[in-house]
């Protein structure tokens, strides 16, 4: 069945990002993948280039865009909005920056405090070293002070990143770019600062309350899961109808390796944190 522009369940579904529709159709093997529209195009799915969960798995299965010459395509597919849509979309983008850009200059306010008030304070003045933290040396300062700084420098970009997003004088291209630059770097600096949280604490507690400091620990990455909880929720809708449509071996690998890219794109600071601290022993025990 088709409505009166020629799309099918299929095309409706990918346009309106109805995951749970879409996985039903495409857990069908009845259902075509390739059927046009009236307008040429095969699935409406959306911006190609967009981080979108239903065009990347259309392409995994190798349906095509549409069925028109190259340079019909490129006819077609140059949309520009009109002064009406230009002017809107201008105004959410510089809405979303406002909005990210407390988050951002919060969290460096955070962290450029924590840098100069350390876990176990600084050494006596009438002492060696006077003025130093007294923690330094471990690996869990150096773990702390490094997710602290990262947390610090990638909530700095976001803020500058915000700055030329919500800026009229930059073109929307610029502007998108920037604040999907500025969404990435706050996602990191979110997840640094909540690295730097649980090392402080663990430095202050283990010593005398250590079952409480592992406990924190163990909380705190709540924070990156709770933020990545919708994107393994779609996942885990999407499997057993990659699994039907494309068989168990390409499905797992696929799924495979979305979930390990999104770790790394989501955990990058934990690598060079830890990984920092575990070099830093190493060079000062030479």
């Amino acid at each position: 069945m088709r409505d009166n522009d020629g799309n099918t369940a299929l095309h409706l579904a990918a346009q309106a990002q109805k995951l749970r529709a879409f996985c039903s159709l495409f857990a069908n093997k009845k259902v075509h993948l390739s059927i046009a529209n009236n307008q040429g195009r095969l699935q409406k799915f959306g911006d190609p280039n967009s981080d979108n969960l239903i065009h990347n798995t259309l392409k995994l299965a190798n349906a095509k865009y549409n069925c028109l010459r190259e340079d019909h395509i490129e006819e077609k597919d140059r949309y520009k909005l009109t002064a009406e849509e230009t002017t809107k979309e201008a105004e959410n983008v510089k809405d979303l920056s406002q909005m990210i850009g407390i988050g951002s200059v919060l969290i460096a306010t955070v962290a450029f405090g924590a840098t100069f008030a350390v876990p176990g304070g600084f050494v006596a003045d009438d002492h060696t070293n006077r003025g130093t933290p007294t923690l330094a040396g471990r690996y869990t300062f150096d773990a702390f002070m490094t997710a602290n700084a990262l947390a610090f420098i990638c909530s700095s970009i976001v803020t500058i990143g915000l700055m030329f997003s919500g800026s009229s004088m930059h073109n929307l291209v610029s502007r998108r770019m920037y604040l999907s630059a500025s969404w990435f770097f706050m996602a990191s600096s979110v997840t640094s600062l909540s690295a730097a949280f649980a090392l402080g604490v663990y430095m202050v507690l283990a010593p005398v309350a250590h079952a409480t400091a592992i406990v924190i620990c163990v909380l705190s990455p709540l924070v990156v899961l709770y933020r990545n909880f919708e994107i393994l929720l779609k996942l885990g809708i999407l499997a057993r109808p990659l699994y039907v449509r494309m068989g168990p071996v390409r499905a797992s690998k696929w799924l495979a390796m979305t979930m390990i890219a999104q770790l790394l794109r989501e955990l990058w600071p934990f690598i060079l944190i830890f990984g920092w601290a575990a070099i830093a022993q190493k060079l000062r025990n030479h």
